[in-house]
């Protein structure tokens, strides 16, 4: 089955990625200096760079396929709504199949055809200023004794967000 994309918790139906799409990950730079006199180099700093890169995706324009044989105009204004290109903010992009998340950007330009029939095939350039990817479920626990431990599972620092509720009243909270 191919897999989908969710922005924003939104999909659509028609819209999948195609088929050997490789997730890419890992994106560090090693800083270096050659330092005359001497082989080699020495690493002066080693740092998690963004990345950029091409999401190729397929829109099943058929009789059969959600929502029917789209024409140019619907399939453009329905991709432009979707990746919201305008809002300066980062989207969370999903794939459907995994259990995280990028917070990304989608730079244009959107080509289609003219005459979009059939599966039609297209690019668009996904930026990713913020290179973590984040978990779709968080950790839940309960304290016991009044007192709870949390242990980040990730490879980034992540801010703790707490909900307290009080078992029974209580005029303070610590």
């Amino acid at each position: 089955m191919q897999d989908t994309i969710q922005i924003d918790n939104k999909t659509i139906g028609w819209l999948v990625v195609q088929r050997g799409f490789e997730i890419p990950s890992f994106n560090f730079v090693t800083e270096k200096e050659n330092v005359k006199g001497r082989a080699g180099s020495i690493v002066k700093n080693r740092y998690l760079n963004d990345i950029e890169f091409d999401l190729p995706l397929i829109i099943r324009n058929e009789k059969l396929s959600p929502g029917g044989e789209k024409t140019h105009d619907d399939i453009l204004e329905a991709l432009v709504k979707f990746f919201n290109i305008k809002d300066l903010t980062p989207k969370k992009l999903k794939f459907k199949s995994q259990n995280w998340y990028w917070f990304a950007y989608f730079d244009g330009p959107l080509k289609l055809p003219k005459n979009p029939r059939g599966s039609v095939k297209f690019t668009i350039k996904v930026v990713l200023t913020d290179p973590y990817k984040y978990s779709v479920t968080g950790n839940k626990n309960t304290a016991i004794s009044d007192q709870v431990s949390v242990v980040n599972s990730g490879t980034a620092d992540t801010p703790l967000i707490v909900e307290a509720r009080a078992i029974k009243p209580s005029s303070y909270f610590m």
